[in-house]
């Protein structure tokens, strides 16, 4: 890894969440137009499944480099670059609805907690999601700095992460992938 370089994780738990219902769809529907031929539903059944398979595998990201030249989403089968001049701003993904209830329930604002990956806001109503998970304060930090290092400015409006997220190379046998 380059000192102008970030790379943040995707966590496995997002992999195998998102992996799990394209995967027993594409098997219910596999097994049913293995038993009864191609018929209307079981062939629905599997095209659903493979293009919901086809999807996950080419647009969740495993992970995301940043780095001075733009943001590389790693995904399954493929690498899409996005450069700066694309991007309005980087954000925080929506909480989780567990991560809500909890928020809501903590009558000290500052206790509670920031959750949520990282996505690329684009003009108008694109996005791309680069984590699914929080990252830890000194990746955060160390993404702030990155953002600062180029020519087009990007902001970062994603909120700081709270002290005890743990880096998401923790989530990966080896740190430099």
């Amino acid at each position: 890894m380059h000192d102008d370089e970030l790379v943040i994780h995707s966590s496995l738990r997002g992999w195998i969440s998102a992996a799990i219902s394209p995967t027993v769809l594409l098997a219910l529907g596999a097994a049913a137009v293995g038993g009864v031929g191609f018929r209307p539903i079981p062939t629905t059944l599997l095209i659903i499944g493979a293009l919901l398979t086809l999807v996950v595998a080419t647009d969740l990201p495993r992970h995301t480099r940043f780095s001075t030249d733009g943001v590389v989403r790693v995904c399954l089968l493929r690498k899409q670059r996005l450069v700066w001049s694309r991007l309005v701003a980087i954000e925080r993904t929506r909480p989780n609805t567990m991560n809500l209830v909890r928020n809501l329930a903590e009558s000290d604002r500052d206790a509670r907690q920031v959750s949520g990956g990282l996505i690329a806001r684009g003009s108008g109503r694109k996005r791309w999601l680069l984590t699914d998970n929080l990252e830890s304060r000194a990746e955060h930090d160390e993404l702030a700095r990155l953002l600062e290092r180029h020519d087009i400015p990007v902001p970062l409006r994603a909120p700081r992460p709270h002290a005890d997220a743990p880096p998401t190379y923790l989530y990966r046998r080896r740190r430099d992938q």
